[in-house]
């Protein structure tokens, strides 16, 4: 049966608490979390003329009103002087457009909303949040692009120093306001008066700054070097507090990054050039003035204490090289040389509107030991990915202190060497270290006081929690979510944040729909799907398997088809229409790349060759990291050929381009068709081992062979491989959804609730913090890509799914697959328009459902007539009794 509204008996306390501003009692509550662009925050720098605003609600909006203003204080009196958009009856609160005058590059600008609710009551205004802007304009910039003089481009393999520069200036009376754009690259510490400016680290973010012919002939994975887009970040800083009137210094600190790494890279990165800068202070003035304080050549360089910089072999810092006051004004820097210009790269510069790495968390030895050799041994309790601080440490002049951070692989450097007697705190600034243990030398004595670790990654921040009565899936989801954090830098996701620390577009594919049930991570993904869309062959239409494209990265089809998964899934999770239409001719163009390699029969094997037309692996994998074998490369290539021409399909249809729909649609059907008539065996009635009948399942199989595949696979796993997994990480990502909705979630929990090998079980069973590479343990141990498939946690046990006709948790289809063994779990997660959260309790043949849906949204809640029915038969609605319900509490 299906219901409209909530019965009577199920309301109860806990909807009459949570439904307040329903009732009309005084004004309506002020919006919550403003957000500019997915940010939110005072630090929010943009380029764009029509920024998208959001905020939450806690009650029902029918209309809105936006101020935007130059003065926070004018905005609470409700004044603004740049756009009042009166009030507008709309429902809606997420991604919605400014629509006021042109902007002015480099100008702070304040927001406020205000909403009426549904009796029309008006709430107070949102505490203000503010947005600054770049530069509009190429010709908005006067700086120009400098670095050190001894750094010869035409020399890239020389030198791995991280090079320093400053220059002094003069503040007059009156200073209200100052703004610092700056990127350097690789990465940059910028200083004002001997204090940092920001708290960010491996900044900016990893983007194809500029050509690199090179790529043509790299002895690892040779590529044409051409893209659709180059683009180079630039960060924005209020510096106001940290000048002063009279004398002022600024400095900047250049690391390698991934812009340079030197000879010491295995031929993992190719090299853009040495490091270099651009950086446009803006000083503006109560008389009207504006100075500005720009990077030319009359800054000052020199050799800085960082003596070796290189992202994979580690930071050594010489103190023997200090400059004492070189960031400070006052300094005599008469005698040193002044920087030299070096060419712009031909990325466009464009605002860093992602998230930016910082210290995320700070551990304490949890186990603490001098060994007999008088080094220490130092045990943080968990796999991190980040560095050890060393804090107020005695030391004496010619010591040098070293780090060993403990690894499967080795560890780069990490040394200090002093230049005196006294106290030292030291950690690095330009890499990064992967490790739970530590061994560390070169003082006499070292307390456990003096010594913690510091996680330092993308600041996505998790908006998620999960609970359930079976503890093994809460360490499983535990572990993987530490994966995911170490492998977040630099505004991408890794494979592995040691060995190769590069952004596998397959990788970040599969974990996708993991992330985003986890983590804040749309401005993270907004900026990483432009870096894929940007690395695609405007001739071809090709993805490479990294994104931006680095020359280890092997992988084949399933790598490059993140140039349509990827939008896809952001799509559904954040409806956001903008970025999807930014991709639909890039997913139209790599389909149409995957048409050259479409066989006579409709299916597709992939070949392709080296640009001087060699054979190479690398480029045409299947799926990958086994538990036991693969299966064939060319059924793996026609399903992701299939999957890419229905997801275009989709977004055709989503933005009115019909005929585009269509004709992908007969696409994608074609492929199936083919796909159906080539890997099916009739004698086996299967597809074939290692995660092939479920890629068929997936994609649909005739209607008179689905209950044959449907044994042959319950067989497949639970008989020939007793209950455990048999796939691959791709055919990991879509191996638990599928046994769900095809009547076999028991299957799907008795795979994950195995603790021998191959499964998750086994992997915490040796001790594992993380997720790894490969289910026997081999290579990495800190992967996050097997974790794509746990969505089964959230979207099958809790039943929370988004519905693509009204993405973004606008309609919230709560739909649980049960299994008798569960008891309950629970999921809580951030949506777009507030806090979603559902909880499913089973009692043999009883399902119980509770939870909360946000305001701004509805919800289609199917609940199981039994456990078993549900079980059996969870793709026919008559298994549920199914109803639909507005925002507040809920139970049934």
């Amino acid at each position: 049966m299906k219901t409209t509204g909530i019965r009577p008996a199920i309301l109860a306390a806990m909807f009459i608490g949570l439904t307040l501003g329903l009732c009309g009692c005084g004004a309506a509550t002020a919006p919550e979390s403003l957000r500019c662009e997915y940010q939110e925050g005072d630090d929010i720098v943009i380029d764009t003329q029509a920024p998208r605003l959001s905020w939450i609600n806690n009650t029902t909006q029918t209309a809105w009103q936006v101020l935007v203003a130059t003065d926070r204080n004018a905005l609470k009196e409700g004044k603004a002087d740049i756009w009042d958009s009166g009030k507008t009856v709309s429902a809606e609160s997420h991604l919605v457009a400014y629509s006021g005058p042109a902007m002015e590059s480099m100008k702070d600008y304040w927001w406020t909303v205000r909403i009426w609710d549904g009796k029309d009551k008006v709430s107070t205004w949102a505490r203000p949040a503010r947005w600054t802007t770049g530069m509009f304009s190429e010709s908005d910039w006067r700086a120009k692009w400098i670095g050190a003089s001894w750094q010869d481009d035409s020399v890239p393999e020389a030198d791995n120093s991280a090079p320093i520069f400053r220059k002094e200036f003069t503040v007059r009376e009156g200073l209200v306001r100052a703004k610092a754009f700056v990127c350097g690259l690789g990465w940059f510490e910028m200083s004002l008066n001997g204090r940092k400016v920001g708290d960010d680290y491996f900044v900016p973010g990893l983007t194809d700054y500029t050509a690199r012919p090179a790529l043509l002939t790299n002895p690892r994975i040779p590529l044409e070097p051409e893209v659709t887009a180059y683009r180079t970040l630039y960060l924005a800083y209020d510096i106001t507090d940290m000048l002063g009137k009279g004398a002022n210094a600024v400095s900047m600190l250049l690391g390698s990054g991934y812009f340079h790494e030197g000879l010491f890279n295995n031929n993992n990165i190719a090299n853009y050039g040495y490091p270099r800068f651009i950086l446009q202070m803006a000083l503006e003035y109560s008389d009207g003035g504006i100075e500005y304080v720009c990077s030319d050549t009359t800054w000052k360089e020199a050799h800085s204490p960082v003596v070796f910089s290189n992202l994979y072999q580690g930071e050594v810092y010489d103190a023997n090289f200090e400059i004492p006051g070189w960031n400070k004004p006052g300094l005599d820097d008469s005698s040193l040389s002044h920087a030299v210009l070096k060419e712009a790269p031909q990325g466009r510069l464009t605002a860093n509107m992602g998230p930016t790495d910082k210290v995320l968390e700070t551990l304490k030895p949890v186990s603490f030991e001098r060994l007999e050799d008088g080094t220490f041994k130092i045990d943080f309790g968990k796999v991190i990915s980040g560095w050890v601080k060393l804090d107020g440490v005695n030391v004496r002049k010619g010591d040098t202190l070293r780090v060993n951070h403990l690894s499967e692989y080795p560890a780069g450097r990490c040394e200090y060497v002093c230049a005196s007697d006294g106290k030292v705190t030291t950690s690095p600034r330009f890499t990064w270290y992967v490790f739970r243990e530590a061994i560390v030398s070169g003082m006499e004595n070292l307390d456990v006081s003096q010594v913690v670790a510091e996680s330092v990654g993308s600041n996505v921040k998790p908006d998620a929690e999960f609970d359930c009565s079976n503890p093994l899936f809460c360490r499983i989801e535990k572990i993987w979510r530490q994966s995911q954090v170490d492998n977040m830098h630099a505004g991408v996701a890794s494979d592995c944040p040691h060995r190769e620390r590069l952004p596998y577009t397959g990788d970040g594919e599969v974990a996708m729909p993991m992330v985003l049930a986890n983590f804040d991570a749309a401005s993270f993904y907004n900026k990483w799907i432009g870096d894929v869309k940007g690395s695609q062959n405007p001739e071809s239409g090709y993805v490479p398997n990294g994104a931006p494209w680095e020359p280890c990265c092997g992988g084949g089809p399933a790598w490059g088809a993140a140039i349509c998964v990827m939008p896809w899934e952001f799509y559904n999770s954040y409806g956001d229409k903008t970025l999807l239409a930014d991709c639909l001719q890039p997913m139209k163009d790599f389909v149409r790349y995957y048409d050259t390699w479409r066989a006579e029969d409709g299916t597709s094997s992939f070949h392709k060759p080296t640009p001087q037309g060699a054979p190479l692996y690398w480029y045409n994998l299947g799926d990958w990291a086994p538990a036991f074998g693969l299966p064939q490369d060319e059924l793996v290539h026609t399903f992701f050929y299939w999957l890419c021409a229905d997801i275009t399909s989709k977004a055709a249809k989503v933005l009115g381009d019909e005929a585009g729909a269509a004709a992908y649609s007969a696409k994608a059907e074609g492929i199936r068709d083919a796909f159906n008539k080539r890997f099916y065996d009739p004698e086996t009635k299967s597809y074939g081992d290692f995660g092939s009948n479920v890629y068929a399942l997936y994609m649909g199989v005739p209607r008179e062979r689905l209950e044959n595949v449907r044994a042959t696979l319950r067989d497949e796993l639970m008989v020939k491989y007793n209950g455990h997994v048999n796939v691959g990480f791709v055919a990991h990502r879509f191996l638990y959804e599928t046994l769900a909705l095809n009547g076999m979630n028991d299957v799907a929990w008795t795979l994950l609730n195995q603790k021998d090998f191959p499964s998750f079980g086994w992997w915490l069973e040796q001790g594992a913090t993380t997720t790894w590479e490969q289910w026997n343990g081999n290579d990495s141990r800190n992967h996050p890509m097997f974790g794509g498939g746990l969505v089964w946690f959230y979207r099958m046990l809790a039943g929370v799914r988004t519905d693509p006709e009204e993405p973004g948790y606008k309609h919230i289809i709560i739909r649980p697959v049960p299994v008798r063994e569960l008891g309950e779990v629970s999921y809580t997660t951030a949506t777009p328009y507030g806090t979603l959260v559902s909880k499913v309790t089973v009692d043999g043949d009883k399902v119980r459902m509770e939870g909360r849906i946000p305001f701004g949204t509805h919800a289609t809640v199917y609940v199981p007539k039994n456990t078993d029915a549900a079980i059996l038969d969870p793709q026919d609605d008559s298994s549920y009794e199914i109803h639909s319900i507005g925002p507040g509490a809920y139970s049934f």
